[in-house]
């Protein structure tokens, strides 16, 4: 999970939480990224300008035999020096940020 991320990254994974830089998001993903979770994208867009990019997606999380959960999240990517994407801030529940 970690090379889509900037080193710099922030991570909100839940209201009032956040995960900073790379030793903090390998904490934050190997506490739920176990065998039997999946992460599925349903549905996404992306708008791109001068090197950043907003991009919005409806996706779903399911953790062992739990039933699926769906959120909306919204996530800011900036273009690599090689061309690629990083992520440098993932709202990972989009506007339950708000709640």
């Amino acid at each position: 999970m970690l090379r889509y991320y900037e080193e710099v990254a922030v991570v909100i994974p839940q209201p009032g939480t956040e995960a900073r830089g790379a030793n903090e998001l390998r904490t934050l993903y190997g506490s739920f990224m176990k065998p039997g979770t999946t992460a599925k994208q349903i549905k996404t867009h992306v708008t791109e300008a001068d090197g950043i990019a907003l991009f919005t997606s409806r996706w779903s999380l399911t953790i062992g035999d739990e039933p699926p959960q769906e959120f909306i999240a919204t996530t800011v990517f900036r273009r690599q020096s090689d061309g690629g994407w990083k992520a440098l801030i993932d709202n990972a529940r989009g506007p339950l940020v708000l709640d």
